[in-house]
């Protein structure tokens, strides 16, 4: 029974497949922000509030951590800004709860799954 429970789909939103290239930053760590560029990740699936984010395996993420996301959207030459929340991770990559980003780039970003869920 408690399998069965755990097993429950938690999401609020389904996630598309998608293939995008993520810059990110974990934001409790001065080393971290204090770097232009971060670290680099791809993106395996997105909906309006998530991302799986798949990383190589020597990087580190612990759940509970926030990080700054930049997603790059290569079909409408856009780059997305956001916080996340790491909410589980495992050996090939880590959910992340989307949790700020800005009006517009929120409009980019539903935009785009339209078009991802319509095409």
């Amino acid at each position: 029974m408690f399998f069965q429970k755990s097993m429950i789909e938690k999401r609020n939103q389904s996630r598309l497949p998608v293939k995008l290239p993520i810059q990110y930053r974990i934001m409790d760590n001065p080393e971290e922000t204090e770097r232009y560029k971060g670290r680099v990740a791809l993106g395996k699936d997105l909906s309006h509030d998530g991302l799986f984010l798949k990383i190589a395996p020597d990087k580190n993420l612990q759940t509970g951590e926030v990080v700054r996301l930049d997603i790059t959207l290569p079909e409408i030459d856009k780059r997305l800004f956001a916080f996340g929340e790491i909410v589980w991770v495992n050996r090939v990559g880590a959910g992340v709860r989307l949790m700020l980003m800005p009006e517009e780039d929120r409009k980019y970003l539903n935009s785009y799954l339209d078009q991802l869920r319509y095409s």
